[in-house]
């Protein structure tokens, strides 16, 4: 179980540390630097504010993936109810559905 607190802290302070200051700032920022823009040989043309969601998304990826790890562990014990614990399903994504 110690392991499992020191896991939930440090998502929290991925969480609260990482993402929403990031996201304050990219809300803050309605300046014409989130507009500019180039263009990627593969997915055409993006902008730096493509970018930096992009970021916020990846690392939102793994705190989805450490949710899912630590909650294989409780499958069993759930009983009944693992059919509606969505997380106990997701095998992960690698593509929007």
């Amino acid at each position: 179980m110690a392991i499992n607190r020191k896991l939930a802290i440090i998502i929290d302070m991925a969480v609260s540390g990482v993402v929403r200051p990031i996201r304050r700032i990219m809300l803050r920022r309605t300046g014409r630097s989130y507009g500019l823009s180039t263009t990627h040989p593969a997915l055409g043309t993006v902008t730096l504010g493509n970018l930096m969601a992009t970021w916020v998304a990846h690392d939102m990826t793994h705190l989805h993936q450490i949710s899912r790890i630590l909650a294989r562990q409780y499958a069993e014990g759930v009983g009944p109810w693992q059919r509606f614990l969505g997380v106990l399903h997701c095998t992960g994504h690698s593509e929007m559905a």
